[in-house]
């Protein structure tokens, strides 16, 4: 009796070690997939899921697209350089404040099509509609030529 009952012991701890493996692995796995900015499929597939959208500009892993912009305009500071005034529409605002309350302490590229135009440490969290960019010229011209 008392070795029957150290088997279905061993059983049940082996049954549980492999569960719990299995869900940490599934939530590492998660978390890559989050890191490359994809996300779950719909229907709770295991299935990682990227969507690249033609870059307009992008905050770390979100493209913006000119749709999520509600307003834009620009001042040059005559240093090369040109100010990008931006309101985000309401779903963008979110998704650029969650994006920041997650990135706290880490960095952050702004990128203008394929390029990189800046990498700043994300402080806090960016809650704010209202966005003012300073680009270099040719990176602020190709984004007010994509967005009108």
């Amino acid at each position: 009796m008392r070795l029957f009952a150290l088997v279905a012991a061993m059983v049940v701890l082996v049954t549980a070690a492999f569960w719990a493996g299995a869900r940490v692995q599934l939530a590492v796995q998660e978390d890559k997939c989050l890191d490359l900015g994809g996300g779950r499929h719909p229907g709770d597939y295991p299935v990682c899921v990227v969507e690249r959208f033609p870059d307009w500009i992008s905050i770390g892993p979100i493209a913006l697209l000119p749709a999520a912009v509600r307003e834009m305009s620009t001042e040059e500071t005559g240093n090369e350089q040109v100010i990008l005034r931006l309101e985000l529409n309401e779903d963008a605002a979110f998704a650029v404040a969650g994006l920041t309350r997650a990135k706290i302490g880490k960095d952050l590229e702004l990128r203008v099509g394929n390029r990189m135009v800046s990498a700043v440490t994300v402080r806090e969290e960016i809650a704010n509609r209202r966005w003012n960019l300073i680009l270099p010229k040719e990176a602020a011209d190709l984004a007010v030529r994509e967005y009108q």
